[in-house]
This record gives structure tokens, sequence and C-alpha cells, in this order.
């Protein structure tokens, strides 16, 4: 009797009869994923559909892995029961999310095909991506620096280029090279430089060395993982460096660097001007010597003024005597240098450049 008490009650006020039942709490995102998956196990993909919408309109609130999930449901069921186009959106939107999805293989051909041609084209759209994206850093970059353009055989090559690059794009630069006739290039890896920021490298005069001339040809290219980005020159327009006859000289080299003669024929020229300047102090002071000898005929002059005339008189000549001299020898000896001691063929460079440790490469 107790349980009708609130029907009886609710009839005789005429208020609205109450519900025994209380509405259904909405299914989590998981629970709701787990059926659908069970229905698209017992075949049902009618049945799986509706699970799948309602998951995915729950929006932002999914997480996007349950999200990507309902995608392969969705696009799944949508290949057997709907039009295989309706069915590429949402597997377009799974491939977006995990690029490298594969379906499993023994998957029924019918959304296997559907599958596969969306797969094909998200592929197509990331190279196509990629390619604009390289394009375009390319454009924005430059490479600048001295290209070889006369060798002498025998002598190293070297190589210094600065590369602007805005988006950091390049991670090596490398000189491909060979001699004219060759058939096939070889290649050069260039280092940065962390002081200065250049790619440097060197050819060694092993390379360049030959008998009666010869040509090297070569060019320059800037490289990601993917291949090259600027280049300078190309493989069937090769950069050309003509190369003087020559052979590795493996003797020692002079061992003055040239800007020693410099000096000395700096110092000497010096020295000569300074004796001029003494030389003239030493004219001057024997003018005035002797104008005061000659009017002392006349009026008596002192004794002692003009002993102290003569005597720096005297020291100005011998001074501007020893420094012509000291010019002199200084001349001879530059001279004596330059002939025979002087590197002017930068030979010891050479030796520094093979020698020095090779710069960091980024």
């Amino acid at each position: 009797m107790l349980h009708w008490c609130p029907i009886v009650a609710a009839l005789t006020l005429g208020l609205p009869i109450p519900s025994t039942t209380s509405a259904a709490s909405p299914l989590d995102h998981g629970e709701l994923l787990k059926r659908a998956r069970a229905q698209y196990e017992q075949l049902e993909y009618e049945a799986v559909l509706p699970l799948v919408t309602e998951l995915l309109a729950r929006g932002d609130d999914v997480p996007v892995e349950l999200r990507l999930d309902a995608y392969v449901l969705e696009g799944s069921c949508r290949a057997i029961v709907g039009d295989p186009i309706e069915a590429e959106k949402p597997f377009r939107a799974l491939l977006r999310g995990r690029p490298d999805f594969e379906l499993a293989a023994d998957t029924p051909p019918k959304i296997m095909s559907v599958f596969r041609k969306v797969q094909a084209e998200e592929r197509a759209i990331v190279v196509e991506l990629r390619n604009l994206n390289r394009e375009r850093h390319i454009r924005e970059m430059d490479l600048t620096g001295q290209h070889p353009s006369k060798l002498v055989g025998g002598r190293p090559a070297v190589f210094a280029y600065q590369i602007k690059d805005p988006n950091g794009a390049a991670t090596a630069v490398r000189v491909q090279y060979r001699k004219k006739g060759e058939p096939a290039f070889s290649s050069l890896a260039l280092l940065r430089d962390d002081v200065t920021g250049k790619w440097k490298g060197m050819l060694a005069g092993e390379v360049t060395a030959n008998q009666g001339g010869a040509e090297l040809e070569f060019y320059v290219e800037t490289t990601d993982q993917d291949g090259p980005l600027l280049t300078r020159g190309s493989a069937a327009a090769p950069l050309v460096a003509a190369i003087a006859p020559g052979q590795v000289d493996h003797s020692a080299p002079p061992p003055l660097p040239p800007w020693a003669v410099w000096a000395g024929a700096g110092s000497s020229a010096l020295l000569l001007a300074a004796g001029a300047g003494f030389g003239t102090g030493m004219l001057v002071v024997q003018q005035d010597y002797t104008a005061q000898a000659e009017l002392s005929v006349e009026v008596a002059q002192q004794a002692s003024e003009l002993s102290a005339k003569k005597a720096a008189g005297e020291t100005l000549a011998w001074t501007a005597d020893s420094l012509f001299i000291a010019s002199g020898v200084v001349a001879l000896a530059t001279g004596v240098a330059a002939l025979f001691f002087t590197d002017w063929q930068g030979r010891g460079d050479d030796l520094e450049h093979e020698a020095a440790p090779a710069p960091a490469a980024r």
C-alpha cells in the first residue's frame, strides 16, 4: 500500500505522476568507443556509425588518440555500408594525425582500397609541401666566396665560402671536383669554422699536379638530409679553373715569408730618410759655422761658439754617414733575402694549411 501512496496522492491532487526510473547518464568517451569496437567486431557496421558520430560530436573534450581511433572505425564502416567517398574524410583526418598509420593486412578489400587511395593522396600532399618549402629555402639562401680561377700544379687548391641561410636548412657543403677528362667527380666535404662562420676545405697538391697543364672542373652544393639545396655550377655545367703545369715539391720551402722582404725594404727606406735628415742638419750647422768664421775676420767671435758648432756638425755628419751605411747594408741584405731566401710561392703557407687541424663542423 505504501508503494502506491505517491501515485494515489498525485492523482488526488491532480499532479504529474512521478517517474519510477531515473535518466541514464551518458557513457564516457572510452566506454562509447569500446561499444563501437564491439559492434564493429560483430560486423554490425550500421550500429557503429551512431556511436562514433556521437563520440566525434563531443569535439575537443575527446582526447586526440580516441578521436583518431574513432576515425578508423568511421572510415571503415562508411566504406562498407555507405558511399566510399564519404569514407575518405575520416581516413584523411586519421592520416593527418597519424601519417604512418597502416590498416591490418586482413582488412576487407573494400575498406583497404579507399584507405590506400587516401593514403597515396596524403603522401603526395606531404611531398609537394616539402618541395615547396625547400624551394622557398633555396630562394632565401646565398653562397658567396672566391672560386679558384687559376691554380698551379702541385699546389693546394683552397675553397672558402660564406652561406646566407636564414632557415638553417643547409647541413653540409661539398665541392664536387675532377680533372677535365676524368669520368667521375670526387667529393670534398667542407667544414664550418666556428670563428669566421666560413665553410672551408682544400685539395692537396697531388690533385692539381700535372705535366703539361690541365683544368679542374668543379661545382659547389649545399645540402640537407634530402639532397642538394643551393648550388654553384653543376655536373652538366661545372665551373672551371686552369691549372698551370707543376708537380708537388717535397723540399723544404725558403724560410722567409714575403712580408719579411717588404719589412726590410721599409727599414732601409726609413734609415735612408733619417740619414738624409741628419745630413740636412749637418749642412745647416756647417753654413752657420762658415758664416760665423768669415765674420770673425772683421769682428771678434767667441771661440767656444765656433768650437761647439764645429763639433755639432761633425756629429751630424758622422750620424748621417752611419745611417746611409746602415741603409745600404739593410738594402743589400733585403735583396739577397728576396732572391734566395723568400718563399714567394707561399709553399710554407700551404704546409701550414695541410698541417692545421680541421675546423669543427656543424
